[in-house]
């Protein structure tokens, strides 16, 4: 008796420990126990691995494991086994021993696999080995991998550093910028599961993210109560975040409800959420989804809710999706109104989207007050396939005050296709003339793209516009952005007055994000006076936008003290929200500033000296009117 007891606790703890390591893994939970079990309570722990077996079976994934353990010497090799199982197995066995030389090695081979999610099982299983090594070379190898696979790659040598060193991993994730500290949060939070949540929300806070970890501890918590959609309902809205950063926690919640209980979810939800956009949201979810089977009953429902139609319109464009007669037929049932006008309206507007050919067929069908809605809204999708045919239906078009909303969608779809078309019809249908200012340069910007010269020469044969500009501006703003030299050296063909100054800006700009600083400096001589200061104004705005560093070790090359106290307080009022500058360096900028901007600053008006110059000089607000005598 007292042999066989202690046969049997010397088997229980291999089972008490394959219990516990069943949350890494089947793989790695076998591969370590059976490696630390004795002979006898290896083969009873095989023996339960593959239950159910007969002697006829082949052999199990984990005797297939051991046999090629040593013949899998590199990632190539692993392409040897059908199955995953058996080939995760395979390169856990060669993750196991592998030191930080032979990762590195594995890290290039990786990189060979052609299945993309072969490739990522295999880079994460490599890097959370490299984790458990040395994570912060881990990470130094990770930069070298592609763009869009670093993101997961950090969140998961971050999951294996925090399961050893939580404090380290906390403090290193601090130091990293962008969506490198992000995905090193997300790893940290996501392994670290087992910590309280006002734990998980401290380690958040201190990297600077506490949202991440309520919105992952609220995704857990919600998977857990989902069996009860009422209550998880009941504990989100009346918890102390904000319902619109939940939305998507809250639609998921809302869908189980309204599957659960039916449309009687919609009157509490509308009355349980205040803020009207996560509202909005919710509902429309639920009720798009509703009028897929039952587009009537959920027409009647939002009908009879107490809101401001809001709900009723989502319905009815829904329902017009699908159709949109019976949808028009049912806009009846509602008080004669604005609100019937509005719902007769989205339906048309859907209809003469999905079926425009009908419609201009049919317009006196429809109600009278949204049939030049729907005229200019069927052209207008004609357009974006046939934009050939939409011109010549234009021609017939009833309502003036859209002719615009339809020559614009004609031209930009047109310009596409046939950008010499296009700018035929402009040019010379008399019926646009009104409109060719403004249409014009829709094409300009495409014929750009493909004849810099051409556009060139037909913007300078228009007259210069109502806004004092000749069309070339707008073509060389357009080659300014792709090819910043060839807009320097078409600048002087470019007319005398507001076009020569709009046009300098805009290359002067284009120079600056090119990092061509000595040209965009260069470039002021050409203007004088108040020319040149709306230039240096412009230019260190783009500057500062742009490479903020850049501006800073140059603002003593700037000429004036006005332009270097400009581009100092652009720097400040960028710095506050980019932080691309030391404390250090932004209380040596403030030296540069003059007394009325440095007076400014101190009172936060900002807006007077920097914004609001910028928005007059752009003609984005209005200057303040002299005042009278």
């Amino acid at each position: 008796m007292m042999e066989h007891s202690n046969a049997h606790d010397r088997q229980l703890p291999c089972k008490e420990l394959l219990s516990t390591l069943s949350g890494l893994g089947a793989i790695a939970a076998i591969l370590v126990v059976v490696a630390g079990c004795s002979d006898s309570n290896r083969q009873s722990l095989e023996d339960a691995s593959v239950s159910g077996s007969t002697s006829r079976e082949k052999p199990t994934t984990l005797d297939q494991s051991r046999s090629v353990q040593m013949q899998v010497e590199s990632l190539s090799d692993l392409t040897a086994f059908d199955r995953g199982f058996d080939r995760s197995v395979a390169l856990h066995n060669l993750l196991a021993d592998a030191d930080e030389k032979r990762l590195v090695k594995l890290i290039q081979q990786s990189k060979e696999i052609e299945h993309y999610s072969q490739r990522r099982s295999t880079q994460n299983a490599i890097f959370q080995r490299f984790a458990s090594l040395n994570p912060k070379a881990a990470l130094t190898h990770v930069a070298t991998m592609p763009r869009f696979e670093r993101e997961t790659l950090v969140a998961t040598t971050f999951s294996q550093w925090a399961l050893e060193d939580l404090e380290g991993a906390t403090e290193h994730a601090m130091s990293l910028e962008g969506f490198r500290k992000h995905a090193a949060l997300r790893g940290i939070l996501q392994s670290r599961d087992d910590l309280s949540e006002e734990l998980r929300r401290e380690i958040a806070r201190k990297v600077g993210n506490e949202q991440l970890a309520i919105d992952l501890i609220a995704q857990s918590n919600l998977a857990e109560s989902m069996e009860s959609p009422e209550q998880a309902w009941s504990t989100l809205v009346n918890d102390d975040i904000r319902d619109a950063s939940q939305t998507g926690l809250l639609i998921q919640v809302a869908e189980a409800w309204f599957d659960k209980s039916g449309l009687s979810v919609l009157d509490e939800i509308n009355r349980s959420i205040v803020d009207w956009q996560t509202r909005q949201s919710i509902l429309n979810a639920i009720v798009e989804q509703v009028v897929q089977t039952a587009p009537r009953e959920a027409f009647d429902f939002a009908r009879g809710m107490e809101d401001d139609g809001s709900l009723l319109l989502v319905v009815a464009r829904a329902w017009a999706n699908l159709d949109p007669e019976s949808a028009l037929d049912a806009t009846q049932t509602v008080d004669a109104g604005l609100l019937r006008r509005n719902l007769e309206y989205s339906i048309v507007q859907v209809w003469a989207s999905t079926d425009p050919h009908f419609i201009l067929e049919n317009l006196d069908r429809l109600p009278e007050t949204s049939r030049a809605m729907a005229q200019s809204q069927a052209i207008m999708a004609i357009a974006r396939t046939s934009p050939e045919e939409a011109a010549h239906l234009m021609a017939g078009m009833d309502d003036a005050t859209s002719r615009y909303s339809v020559a614009y969608t004609i031209l930009f779809n047109w310009s596409r296709t046939d950008v010499t078309a296009a700018l035929d019809w402009v040019l010379n249908n008399s019926d646009l003339k009104d409109l060719r200012e403004q249409l014009l340069p829709i094409v300009l910007n495409r014929l750009a793209s493909v004849d810099p010269e051409f556009a060139m020469q037909t913007a300078l044969n228009q007259p210069i516009g109502r806004n004092g500009s000749g069309m070339e501006y707008t073509v060389l703003s357009y080659i300014a952005a792709n090819d910043p030299q060839k807009a320097l050296a078409m600048l002087p063909r470019v007319r005398e007055g507001q076009t020569s100054v709009w046009a300098h800006i805009s290359v002067g700009g284009a120079l600056v994000r090119a990092g061509q600083i000595d040209s965009a400096l260069k470039l002021a001589s050409n203007l004088e006076g108040s020319d040149r200061e709306r230039y240096y104004g412009n230019l260190v705005s783009t500057w500062a936008s742009n490479d903020a560093k850049s501006l800073y070790d140059n603002i003593d090359r700037l000429p004036t003290s006005d332009v270097k106290s400009s581009a100092a307080l652009t720097l400040i009022t960028w710095n506050s929200w980019q932080k691309s500058l030391s404390q250090d360096q932004v209380d040596r900028a403030k030296t540069f500033l003059t007394s009325d901007d440095a007076e400014a600053l101190e009172q936060g008006d900002t807006q007077r000296t920097l914004g609001y110059r910028l928005g007059v000089e752009h003609g984005f607000v209005l200057p303040a009117p002299a005042a009278s005598q």
